[in-house]
């Protein structure tokens, strides 16, 4: 059987359907220092949950372990209340149960109806039965909630008297007066009915509230602010005959009620202040830290998630203190949280603190990072030129930079593989890139020859502002030809000046490779040749074509290489 409002049946199932979910909630009375045991067996998962605490879980499983499925939590409550109780179950697949029995004490586990300990189906049962409660449940309805008989209670709460039941022999004739109080009442408290009647006791009262015509059904009393112990009220009746007005009748009777402590919690809380318009990089922010009542005793110390210390002193209720923001050169305005990690000092019975972040949004203040390149002044054909970008500041991601490249005298991009510019990666949290460019061997005998490397666009970075150091924006790199020959008549390695040809008047001269007196310094190649710096002023250089006609070089030609085999061809001449 069952009572109104309270469950005494099992709980439990021994029939569930494939693919069912249940949920079971109640509240549950049980009482401090005492050890409840729950514990049962379910197919094929189950978690149960009291007071907001996980004590078990239930998984079953394959094969054929006895103990599968089973499942066992204890609860030791510090408080004695109605705890809330919920119960998960699914069954995944094929036929399912659950069952939960309760072990007091480490007694015999029965279940939950034979147990003795009542299990209520949910807040309102407990209000129904005339329970005067005090909740210490969360947002999802999980904790406890603290059960008061009449005449008993929380302090700082209404708490509900009994029932006052006066009887006056004389109410026909009207000859008697009829006078209902309670004495006794302590400064600060307030007495109450359900009918809007209420009386504060005050410095310099009595103490004593006539209730007469009061609805002596619904009493309440409020006890001073962090009260606790005993209050002693006195009932007192008193009947005045009419004609015997000095001598009224007198009855009382005690009426003690008993206020139980409560912790009282005092948090402490964090904000943040800022300029108008916000911080920067640089910037400041005053972080303070406030108490919900005058510290007393000793000041509050409030300890920061970075590191900061705030003082709150004796009779004061906010403490503050700077931080200054820290700068970067990267892009991108950050946020500072900051929490309170811990509070200490005062007389609080609970100083708690609210440990909510508190977000600052910070704005980026411009710092300037600067990109140079340094690298060899000079580099031999067949070998590589070394370069250095190097950056004032770290990257944060890789950063590309490109550069372009640019020829000078008889260099052309062919003595570089064909490049006209090139792009290098600095790697993030790196601050220079060693790269090298490799310069084409071309065995060709050649003059002045050099290449600038100039840094053109860095992309891919992070910096708030990246600029081109204008001392270090270019390196101009000398190519040394390998191919220089040497000359028989004069020596002079950087050409062929001095040697002299000879020939009929009016008749053409054939320029051949002996008539140079060449010896290259290197093994020559296919590509070794000559090229003119200037043109004969009397006279003129003829070019054959594979056509075999002739022409005049002109100044266009100038500093063309003419090779080798064009020459032991006969294709060059003076006329």
């Amino acid at each position: 059987g069952s009572r109104p409002g309270v469950v005494i049946a099992d709980v439990g199932d021994s029939n569930i359907v494939q693919g069912t979910g249940t949920k079971v909630t109640g509240l549950i009375f049980l009482e401090a220092g005492k050890t409840y045991t729950f514990s049962g067996k379910a197919d094929d998962g189950l978690l149960i949950n009291v007071g907001g605490k996980d004590l078990g879980t239930a998984h079953w499983g394959a094969g054929v372990d006895p103990t599968s499925g089973d499942f066992s939590g204890s609860i030791t409550p510090a408080e004695t209340g109605y705890y809330s109780l919920d119960l998960y179950h699914h069954n995944q697949n094929g036929p399912g149960f659950y069952d939960l029995n309760l072990s007091v004490d480490q007694g015999p586990a029965t279940s939950i109806g034979q147990s003795g300990v009542p299990l209520y189906t949910d807040i309102a049962d407990l209000v129904n039965q005339g329970i005067n409660v005090t909740s210490h449940v969360d947002a999802n309805g999980d904790g406890y909630y603290a059960g008061y008989e009449l005449n008993h209670g929380a302090e700082d709460t209404a708490i509900q008297l009994s029932t006052i039941n006066v009887s006056f022999g004389d109410t026909r004739d009207g000859s008697e007066q009829h006078v209902l109080q309670i004495s006794g009442i302590p400064v600060g408290a307030v007495l109450r009915d359900g009918a809007n009647h209420s009386y504060l006791s005050n410095d310099g009262g009595t103490g004593t509230a006539d209730i007469t015509g009061w609805d002596l059904k619904t009493l309440s009393i409020t006890p001073p602010a962090n009260y606790n112990g005993t209050l002693a009220l006195t009932v007192t009746a008193t009947a005045t005959e009419s004609a015997d007005v000095a001598n009224p009748a007198s009855v009382s009777q005690p009426l003690n009620v008993i206020v139980d402590p409560v912790t009282d919690v005092t948090n402490v809380v964090l904000t943040a202040q800022t300029p108008a318009g916000g911080v920067l990089e640089n910037g400041t922010i005053v972080y303070t830290a406030t108490v919900g009542d005058i510290v007393t005793g000793t000041p509050v110390v409030v300890t920061l998630s970075n590191n900061q210390t705030i003082t709150i002193p004796v009779g004061q209720t906010s403490g503050s203190v700077s931080y200054v923001v820290g700068n970067d050169v990267y892009k991108g305005a950050d946020s500072i949280s900051t929490t309170i990690t811990g509070a200490t000092g005062g007389t609080y019975e609970q100083l708690t603190p609210n440990t909510t972040p508190v977000v600052t949004p910070v704005g980026d203040s411009i710092d300037v990072t600067t990109i140079g390149l340094t690298g060899d002044a000079s580099a031999t054909e067949g070998q590589s030129a070394v370069y250095t970008l190097t950056l004032s500041n770290p990257t944060n991601t890789d950063t590309q930079v490109t550069l372009n490249l640019t020829y000078g005298g008889s260099a052309t991009r062919a003595d570089y593989q064909g490049q006209d510019s090139i792009t290098v990666t600095i790697p993030k949290g790196q601050t220079s890139v060693q790269f090298q460019l490799p310069i084409v061997d071309d065995s060709l005998v050649e003059g002045r020859e050099n290449v600038v490397v100039t840094i053109a666009t860095p992309t891919g970075d992070n910096f708030e502002s990246l600029v081109v150091n204008p001392q270090a924006a270019t390196v101009n790199t000398a190519i040394i030809d390998n191919d220089a020959p040497v000359v028989g008549d004069n020596g002079d390695n950087n050409g062929v000046a001095g040697n002299k040809l000879s020939g009929t008047e009016d008749t053409a001269v054939a320029l051949d490779w002996a008539s140079f007196n060449i010896q290259p310094t290197a093994n020559p190649g296919l590509g070794l040749g000559i090229k003119f710096t200037s043109l004969p002023v009397n006279g003129s250089l003829q070019l054959q074509n594979d056509n075999g006609e002739w022409r005049d070089l002109t100044q266009a030609d100038v500093g063309t290489t003419f090779t080798k085999a064009q020459i032991d061809n006969g294709a060059l001449r003076f006329v």
